[in-house]
C-alpha cells in the first residue's frame, strides 16, 4: 500500500503518521468467500486466510479451523489433496467436504490437543454437511480422545461416507447428539467402529423429539453398545449393520410418555454379545420399537426386554443363546411372517409366550 504524507518544505513525512496508517491497514478484516479451500503443505498455508479472497484454490490455507473463520456462513470448504487437517469447531452452517481425497482429522487427546475431533454448537436453524471424512481418535496421553462428532446443537446435521473410529475410551462415543434443542441428524453412507458407542442421542425435549435417521452404515466393534438412546427420540435405522457389539441397540427411557421410537428396518444384527436390544430404564415411559424386514444372527439375546413395545413384522431370528428374555415386563407383538430357527431355547422363554404365540415357528437348535 502507497502511502503519501502532505510535506511542505524541507520537511519529511511524520513517522507516527505512517505507522497509523500502516496499523490501520493491519486492523482491517479480512473478507470472507463462499468457497474456501485447504491443502497439505507447503502449498497450504493458514496465512493465506489474510489475503482477499482469502483461502482460494490457488493459495489455500492449511487447516478447518482457520479456513471455516473465513467462510460465509452457508459457505462450504473444500479439501483439495490427502491430508490430515486438524479439529474443528462449527458455529455456522457450513459444508465441509473432502471430494475423492483423505481429509484426515486426527484426535490426539493429551492436555494440549483437543479429545474430540468435531463440535457442532451452531444455531437452532443451521444446516451443517460433513462428507468424505476420516475421524480417528489416536491414545496418547490423557485426557483420551472422547467423541468424533460432538453435536450440541444445529438444525440439521448431514454426516456423509465419513468413516469414524477410535474414540473407546470410558464415556466414549464415535458421534454423539446430546442437545437441548430440536434438531435432525442424518448418518449415511459411513463405518462407525472401535468405540465405546458408535452413535449416542440424548434429549430431554418431550415436545419435540430429536430425529435421528441411519442409513448404510456399518456399526463395529463398540464396547458399549452400537447405538445408545435416551430421553425423547426417534431414531430410524435401515439398511444398516451392528456387528460385535456388547448390546447392539441400549435405550434407556425414563421420562413419562415420551413415546419414543426406535425404527429398525432391512438390518443386521451379529455376533452381538450381550444383546442385540436391551431395554432399560423406567416402566412409566413408553417407547415404542418397530422391528422390520430385519436379521438377527449369532446374538446372545435377540431382545433383553424390560418395557415399553416391541413389534417383529418379518424378522429371521438364526442361531444364538436366547430369544426374548424377559418379556413380562413389556410387550411384544407380531405382524407375522417371522421366523425363531435354531436358538439355544428350545422353547419361547418365560414370560413370552403370552405376547408371541402362532405368528412364530420355533425350532430347537
Amino acid at each position: 500500500m502507497l502511502v503519501r504524507a502532505r510535506v511542505g518544505p524541507n520537511r519529511t513525512p511524520s513517522l507516527f503518521v505512517v505507522a497509523g496508517v500502516l496499523l490501520s491497514a493491519l486492523a482491517l478484516p479480512a473478507a470472507a468467500a463462499q468457497r474456501t479451500f485447504v491443502h497439505s503443505s507447503p502449498l497450504g498455508n493458514d496465512g493465506n486466510a489474510a489475503l482477499s479472497p482469502p483461502c482460494t484454490q490457488a493459495a489455500p490455507c492449511r487447516t478447518f479451523a482457520i479456513a471455516i473463520g473465513v467462510t460465509d456462513p452457508g459457505g462450504e470448504i473444500v479439501a483439495l489433496d490427502t491430508a490430515g487437517y486438524g479439529s474443528v469447531t462449527i458455529n455456522k452452517s457450513i459444508k465441509i467436504l473432502a471430494p475423492g481425497v483423505y481429509g484426515g482429522i486426527s484426535v490426539l487427546g493429551g492436555v494440549v490437543t483437543p479429545t474430540t475431533g468435531i463440535v457442532i454448537n451452531a444455531g437452532d436453524t443451521d444446516d451443517i454437511t460433513l462428507r468424505g471424512l476420516d475421524i480417528t481418535g489416536i491414545p496418547s496421553a490423557a485426557p483420551l480422545p472422547l467423541i468424533g462428532i460432538d453435536i450440541q446443537n444445529a438444525g440439521a446435521v448431514h454426516v456423509q461416507s465419513t468413516s469414524i473410529s477410535g474414540f473407546g475410551s470410558a464415556g466414549g462415543a464415535c458421534v454423539r447428539v446430546d442437545s437441548l434443542h430440536f434438531g435432525q441428524v442424518f448418518l449415511v453412507d459411513s463405518f462407525v467402529r472401535e468405540c465405546a458407542t458408535g452413535l449416542r442421542v440424548n434429549s430431554s425435549i418431550v415436545t419435540n423429539r430429536i430425529q435421528v435417521g441411519v442409513e448404510n452404515t456399518r456399526f463395529e466393534n463398540m464396547s458399549t453398545a452400537g447405538l445408545s438412546l435416551s430421553g425423547a427420540y426417534a431414531v430410524n435405522l435401515r439398511n444398516s449393520s451392528v456387528i460385535s457389539a456388547n448390546i447392539g441397540v441400549l435405550t434407556s427411557d425414563t421420562i413419562d410418555n415420551t413415546f419414543s421410537r426406535l425404527n429398525v428396518d432391512d438390518s443386521l444384527f451379529t455376533w452381538n454379545y450381550g444383546a442385540a436390544i436391551k431395554t432399560t430404564g423406567s416402566g412409566t415411559a413408553s417407547p415404542i420399537f418397530a422391528l422390520a424386514n430385519s436379521r438377527f444372527h449369532q446374538n446372545n439375546a435377540v431382545v433383553l426386554h424390560g418395557f415399553g413395545s416391541v413389534s417383529l413384522d418379518r424378522v429371521t431370528v438364526i442361531t444364538g443363546a436366547n430369544s426374548f428374555v424377559n418379556c413380562g415386563s413389556g410387550s411384544i407383538t407380531s405382524a407375522g411372517n417371522n421366523t425363531i430357527n435354531m436358538m439355544g431355547d428350545s422353547s419361547l422363554p418365560a414370560g413370552c409366550s403370552s405376547y408371541i404365540t402362532s405368528f412364530f415357528t420355533v425350532a430347537p437348535k
